[in-house]
């Protein structure tokens, strides 16, 4: 999944010399690290007999405000490493991510004893596709569609008006009362006493959404109301800024109460549904499978697809290849990474993963293999399958028409 996601330093841990923490009876050559050994020289088999080309696309990202201490490595000692500010909603506002990884548990995993039928937290499908997590200090915000701030900001003139441009500029931000504090005393973020950005100081009053207590302002202005409270008071909003939209989130609390949860999942949805609708090459995938896109610099993307249901008897999985309006249901075996070549209004892909598309023009097709491989191309809402013999030579070229 790592290298799917565009990783280039892969590391294990020790070496497999040992496995930490109530497995070191576990050896080099004992069972464990062996049956290790044996996966990582299958990766290895892949990479050196494929190319990874392009660089890793998402036009969906999550702002890391300015001090905000969110780690998904252990969640329950401490922030920035002091004891004393516990781990509270601000960082848990951060579990938000589960929309696009609905499977992971964002900790530090160690199950000892670990059950085999059933969903652990290790891996993820994506429906939507991967999305990045980049600091609101970066330079530009410009790559990304939709831009989405969930934890603790400490609101500065310059992150603002960098946020306003994007937004001018024809981004989507969904953004809320916390991202616009002020406030760095610990106690008072706790306590959601907040001082905002230009020293406003809110008032809000009382309410529920889906029996839920939630907090909302009523001096708040919009175009439209994407949420109401269940006193019909405005929860979720939308405000147009010059070619872009704001969407934001009228509430005191952080998206880790269960009202601004469900409300903040359901403007979600409407987001992130319009943002991927204008792709013209991308995919779907579910709770078991997840997919990456590499854009390339001549137009053509590469969509790789992988199996995560690692704890069911049958963990093959379906992704959909998405090319101009037309969907194609797209086989993943488990423990393959099938690779696509897309391009313009078709695409080609190996059937079994030992095989490769090395180039595609939308008419022929330069592939590699060995023995006799199966290839299917996806064009017009139809899929069709051909077999090339590469027992004499390990590359050949395929045109569209030979497949049937």
């Amino acid at each position: 999944i790592c290298y799917m996601q565009g990783i280039d330093e892969i590391n294990t841990e020790e070496g497999l010399w040992r496995l930490e923490e109530y497995y070191n009876y576990h050896h080099r050559f004992s069972p464990a690290c062996t049956n290790h050994t044996l996966q990582q020289q299958d990766l290895y088999k892949f990479i050196t007999t494929h190319t990874r080309r392009g660089r890793f696309y998402t036009p969906i990202a999550f702002l890391n405000g300015r001090h905000d201490g969110w780690r998904t490595f252990g969640r329950g000692g401490n922030t920035w490493g002091i004891n004393e500010f516990g781990f509270t909603d601000v960082e848990k506002a951060w579990d938000i991510l589960t929309y696009y990884y609905p499977k992971s548990v964002l900790d530090a995993l160690y199950v000892h004893n670990c059950p085999t039928d059933r969903e652990v937290g290790y891996y993820s499908g994506t429906p939507y596709g991967n999305v990045d997590i980049i600091p609101i200090e970066a330079d530009d915000y410009s790559k990304y569609r939709l831009l989405i701030a969930p934890g603790y900001n400490k609101a500065e003139k310059e992150d603002v008006e960098k946020l306003e441009k994007y937004v001018d500029n024809g981004g989507v931000l969904m953004i809320g009362w916390p991202q616009l504090s002020t406030t760095t005393n610990r106690e008072k973020v706790t306590n959601y006493e907040h001082t905002y950005y230009g020293n406003m100081d809110k008032t809000f009053v009382c309410d529920t959404y889906c029996s839920h207590p939630v907090s909302v302002s009523e001096d708040v202005e919009y175009d439209s109301v994407l949420v109401y409270t269940d006193s019909n008071r405005p929860l979720v909003v939308l405000k147009k800024m010059g070619k872009g939209l704001v969407c934001f989130v009228n509430a005191k609390e952080y998206v880790s109460k269960p009202a601004v949860d469900l409300a903040y999942r359901q403007a979600l949805k409407k987001l992130t549904d319009e943002c991927l609708e204008v792709e013209s090459i991308y995919a779907k995938g579910d709770r078991n499978v997840q997919f990456t896109v590499f854009e390339c610099e001549d137009g053509s993307r590469e969509i790789y697809f992988i199996a995560t249901d690692w704890h069911k008897p049958n963990p093959d999985g379906v992704g959909t290849l998405v090319v101009k309006n037309n969907e194609y249901a797209i086989n993943v075996p488990w423990g393959q990474m099938v690779k696509v070549y897309a391009r313009n209004d078709s695409a080609v892909y190996p059937v079994k993963d030992e095989n490769e598309v090395v180039y595609f023009d939308g008419t022929t097709a330069r592939v590699q293999g060995c023995g006799l491989a199966e290839f299917v191309l996806c064009k017009d809402g139809v899929c069709k399958k051909a077999t090339v013999d590469f027992s004499d030579v390990s590359v050949k070229e395929i045109s569209v028409s030979d497949f049937n």
